[in-house]
């Protein structure tokens, strides 16, 4: 049996569940099924689907997100770059950051240091 946390939660699993579950989500039959929203769609038609939605939204995604938080995901990300108090070696690997907003703030907080000690 298997234990890790998920959001909080401890969540427990048999050998026998984990082997199944990674078969099917490493497997290559692309004419198998999956989930997409609330249908059954083979693997391959999730993989457009999924393509087209990353396609419709990401011209309006600063938008959404500005509206979705009233603007506070600018501040959030500001602070934790100020948080981070990076130093000029630092390595930054921004991952699934939507518009690379992360990567921007930590150039930014660069360009701040360097140009206020000028």
């Amino acid at each position: 049996m298997y234990r890790y946390l998920v959001n909080g939660r401890l969540i427990r699993h048999t050998t026998k569940l984990i082997n199944q579950h990674q078969s099917n989500f490493c497997s290559n039959d692309r004419s198998s099924t999956t989930h997409f929203g609330f249908e059954n769609v083979t693997a391959e038609e999730k993989s457009k689907k999924v393509n087209d939605v990353f396609s419709n939204v990401a011209s309006k995604y600063d938008i959404m997100n500005d509206v979705m938080s009233a603007g506070v995901h600018r501040c959030w990300k500001k602070r934790f770059i100020e948080k981070l108090d990076p130093m000029p070696n630092t390595k930054l690997l921004d991952v699934a950051g939507g518009t690379g907003d992360i990567s921007f703030q930590f150039i930014d907080y660069f360009k701040g240091l360097y140009l206020s000690n000028v």
